[in-house]
């Protein structure tokens, strides 16, 4: 299937079709619905506020759903949106129209109509827009008739899709029965992160971090992931092993005595003065964007040849240990 789009003015980003030179789409259903926005209803337009009588305020159209392909809607939804701008933001067509649209949820059953008029063609498509509602209804069932363990697999399946709205709000009814919930929590910070709700997530994260002071496990998984989501990496936390660097560095504490950064990306990070490493683990970690300082402690931290270093460090006059003896290169 292609896309085209209403609005002559403005190009449209086609979901096109992935062809080998005999013009066959090798495509999985995974793939493409990856490729979908995160709801895709089929309707038609039923009613429609008058266009051109404000100055840029949100309008609303109504919307009789006779398909939700992708995402969830009640048998009438409601669109938001905003008259034609040069910000390719088009109104919804005319009362009656019969309309595949791609549109972006505020809130259940409230969609915003920014951007596109989607029409979809072509047996690919309609074949994986089929297997996912299947898969997806299949799923939904399970957690209608089960307990925790199917809603939570039902939560994430939505996420690993793109349906990130309908998963939040999922796990935000989960909180509801349970505000305490670990892994509800995790997901959900995750989720907000993800959706740029930075201030949501950083209230979840807070209850989280003080709900995982009876957990070592929890407390592990929340300082990584508030490493990876915003770059503050804590001394109080020893066991950065494989954990990478998204966003600048924020280094909190100064005692890294024993921690574990094996095969660790840590660019972006600058430590200060009288920061300590001793017996600390560096096997196989890219240190090439780290800058230290010149008092930093590095007795007996262990180091191997797939570490990487800056070339001002050099880490045997540091008092690191090469765990492989020497990392000589043949001639």
């Amino acid at each position: 299937m292609g896309f085209w789009s209403s609005a002559e003015a403005c190009s449209p980003v086609p979901v096109a079709p992935n062809a080998d030179n005999n013009g066959s789409d090798n495509r999985t259903v995974e793939q493409i619905i990856s490729q979908l926005p995160e709801v895709v209803l089929e309707g038609e337009i039923i009613q429609r506020d008058p266009l051109g009588d404000s100055a840029g305020g949100i309008k609303r159209a109504k919307l009789r759903v006779f398909q939700a392909w992708k995402g969830e809607a009640e048998s009438v939804a409601i669109l938001e949106f905003y008259d034609a701008s040069a910000a390719c933001m088009f109104p919804p067509p005319d009362v009656g129209t019969h309309v595949l649209v791609d549109v972006s949820p505020f809130a259940p059953n409230v969609f915003l109509y920014d951007e596109t008029l989607w029409r979809l063609e072509g047996p690919k498509l309609d074949q994986a827009l089929r297997e996912y509602q299947r898969r997806t209804d299949e799923m939904k069932a399970r957690a209608d008739a089960g307990g925790r363990t199917e809603r939570l697999a039902f939560a994430d399946y939505l996420h690993r899709n793109g349906e990130l709205n309908r998963a939040i709000w999922m796990y935000e009814s989960f909180l509801q029965q349970d505000p305490d919930d670990f892994e509800s929590l995790f997901a959900l910070s995750n989720l907000q992160m993800e959706t740029h709700r930075e201030s949501e997530a950083m209230a979840t994260l807070d209850h989280l971090r003080k709900l995982a002071e009876q957990s070592e496990e929890w407390r592990g998984k929340v300082a990584r992931f508030e490493f990876e989501a915003t770059g503050s990496l804590t001394a109080k936390w020893k066991d950065w092993s494989s954990a990478k660097s998204t966003e600048p560095c924020r280094i909190l504490g100064s005692d890294f005595d024993g921690a574990n950064f094996d095969g660790a990306v840590l660019d972006g990070c600058s430590f200060g003065r009288g920061a300590t490493f001793r017996s600390a683990s560096f096997k196989g970690a890219d240190l090439g964007g780290v800058s230290f300082a010149v008092d930093n402690d590095f007795r007996e931290a262990k180091y191997d040849c797939a570490t990487q270093f800056r070339k001002d460090i050099d880490p045997v006059k540091a008092g690191m240990i090469n765990v492989e003896g020497n990392c000589l290169v043949p001639q």
